[in-house]
């Protein structure tokens, strides 16, 4: 770090985020962990991304580690899995969209004000 950067490094962990995985999870296998590290890092995930997810999936008991990577939808299948309350997830959506009406309304309001530059 320089004297300027005040943020942590952060570090990739990945031999103990497999251990992690593996000590809270007794059902997963090793090499599952780390085939789906390796394919979120060829899907592009970021490092954070990969340790958030994986936590997620860690805490769910239903969830297997190729979850990691979401596969791509087919419309013969349905959707996928939605991972914590479906409920607080709806209301979160809601919320985001009735943010973005409101936006909407107060950038049509300012044009007619002729208050955007």
């Amino acid at each position: 770090m320089t004297k300027t950067d005040d943020k942590p490094e952060i570090l990739t962990a990945v031999p103990e985020l497999i251990a992690l995985a593996l000590a809270v999870r007794r059902d997963w296998v090793a090499n599952d962990v780390q085939a789906a590290l390796v394919d979120a890092k060829v899907h592009g995930q970021t490092w954070p991304q990969a340790l958030v997810g994986l936590v997620r999936l860690v805490v769910d008991p239903q969830a297997r580690p190729a979850e990691l990577v979401p596969a791509p939808l087919d419309p013969q299948r349905p959707g996928p899995r939605v991972v914590g309350d479906p409920q607080r997830h709806a209301a979160a959506l809601a919320a985001a969209k009735q943010a973005c009406a409101d936006g909407a309304a107060a950038l049509k309001a300012a044009e007619k004000t002729g208050d955007i530059p």
